[in-house]
């Protein structure tokens, strides 16, 4: 057909685009904006462009549409030869576009004399896309409405926030039909079942010679030994230099923080509390607010990170040191706390589960008491790693009877291989809240839930919730708990009860 390709099998057609976005933007904070009325920029004059744009590195497969994605701005670009390696090397996720295709697409405005020859030598077949849409300029809509949903997540949307949604964005554009993801119609679509290698990285650049410069003004190749398909990008995340700040200023920060409470919409609220930062970047509140407000893991990590870098900058790490006193009574201590049970549940829910545990040991060490609700992390942490001496001793400890620690009873005595006391267990904790053994087994979708205050009404599906979320990685962890606890439930016929 007249100004399209068609292709038969995978790897036959790829299509290569850059391209830059056209409402996106990098402000001079850092931060990524929206534009509604289209960028003035372009590809070959992005150094003379009034606002720095995302640029789009795309190597799509024709026949299948799986595609491998490089996101980098108007002044962090990635080199391009590095990118085409990158996107075609092989990689450790089966399914992740591989090889090197028969015919290559490449758009008249990033060709070269130096990439059609190196193409060639390759093997590949050079051609320009007959029309736009032949180039893949069809998916970067779809590209933008995904990154635009996907800052909406991030509370401080700058360039290392984005990157850290670029999974994200992949899976979701990836999923194709219900019947097939793109990644699956490419494995399925090989010649032979296996693509072919553009070999090893320095011969690979050898290839490809260097451009004049004015004639090819982006980035040819990168100065390392492994290709580089990314760029960091520059954070918006103010940097903490220079003296701590004064009370006056620490205080006029965390009024903005409060103001940012009042707003209506989760947008205005990350925005305004990211003005206290800029006030001072050692406001604790801040970093904690906007942790809160963010529903990317890695950016609640670095958040919390940062309001306890910013504790212990404020008071100095002599103060942290004495942990004989009861740091919840000195509510100054208050967001050191917090800023380390909030990344100590982050890499929970990430399952690094060793890193949490030694944080939350830490944790019950400033605060006896355990006013944060660490110990029903802890404990499941101890029995996740198989230490069911220390969870025993533990239990003994914190003796009570909420839900979390009833389920945790049981599942220690199968770890100590007692099916008697399990079973003994099983019946007080079913008496707690019998909701929870439908949620483990995975008959119900688990959330899981950042609070580490244990706050629900007892029997609750809340409660259940929240139960289940925290203990779900020791059950899975531990050989043969689920099918005890499937058949338990089944005996007293509770599967339905939800």
């Amino acid at each position: 057909m007249r100004g399209s390709f068609k292709s038969e099998y995978s790897n036959q057609i790829h299509q290569l685009l850059v391209t830059v976005s056209r409402h996106f933007y990098i402000k001079k904070d850092g931060r990524i904006a929206y534009q509604e009325s289209p960028l003035a920029a372009h590809i070959n004059n992005l150094g003379e462009a009034p606002k720095e744009p995302l640029v789009y590195y795309i190597i799509r497969d024709h026949f299948s549409g799986n595609f491998s994605l490089g996101l980098g701005s108007g002044k962090d670009l990635i080199p391009l030869i590095d990118f085409l390696y990158g996107a075609w090397q092989q990689k450790e996720d089966r399914g992740t576009l591989a090889g090197l295709p028969e015919i290559l697409s490449v758009p008249k405005n990033i060709t070269t004399p130096e990439l059609l020859s190196g193409l060639k030598e390759l093997g590949v077949k050079p051609v320009h896309p007959p029309s736009g849409f032949a180039s893949g300029i069809g998916m970067i809509r779809s590209l933008e409405e995904n990154v635009g949903f996907n800052l909406t997540r991030i509370a401080i949307p700058d360039f290392p926030g984005l990157l850290a949604m670029e999974n994200k964005i992949n899976n979701y554009m990836l999923g194709g039909s219900f019947r097939k993801s793109k990644k699956q119609v490419w494995e399925e679509g090989l010649p032979q079942g296996r693509p072919r290698p553009p070999g090893d990285f320095k011969s690979f650049r050898e290839i490809f010679p260097d451009p004049d410069p004015e004639e090819f003004p982006l980035p040819w190749k990168g100065e390392v030994e492994h290709p580089q398909v990314q760029v960091n990008g520059r954070s918006a995340i103010p940097a903490m230099e220079g003296e701590v700040p004064s009370p006056q200023t620490l205080e006029k920060a965390q009024m903005i923080v409060e103001e940012a409470r009042d707003k209506f919409f989760t947008s205005a609220r990350c925005s305004r509390a990211y003005e206290a930062l800029k006030v001072t970047p050692y406001c604790s509140d801040a970093y904690l607010y906007l942790a809160n407000l963010s529903k990317l893991n890695e950016e609640k990590v670095t958040l919390f990170q940062r309001a306890v870098q910013a504790c212990k900058a404020i008071w100095g790490k002599e103060y942290f040191q004495d942990i004989d006193r009861n740091f919840w009574h000195d509510v100054a201590s208050r967001n050191y706390m917090r800023g380390l049970i909030g990344l100590a549940l982050c890499y929970y829910e990430q399952e690094k589960i060793g890193a949490s545990a030694a944080i939350l040991e830490y944790l019950l060490k400033l605060d006896p008491e355990d006013n944060l609700g660490g110990r029903y992390f802890l404990v499941n942490a101890l029995l996740y790693e198989g230490n069911a001496r220390e969870a025993q001793a533990f239990l003994r400890k914190y003796d009570d009877d909420t839900s979390c620690m009833l389920y945790a009873r049981v599942l220690l005595w199968l770890q100590l291989d007692d099916k008697v006391q399990a079973r003994i267990a099983l019946e007080e904790a079913l008496e707690a809240n019998m909701r929870v053994p439908y949620r483990l087994l995975r008959l119900h979708r688990v959330f899981f839930r950042e609070s580490g205050f244990y706050n629900y009404p007892e029997g609750s599906p809340e409660e259940a919730e929240l139960c289940a979320s925290i203990s779900l990685p020791a059950w899975k962890n531990t050989p043969g708990a689920k099918d005890w606890l499937f058949r338990q439930v089944k005996k007293r016929n509770l599967q339905h009860i939800y």
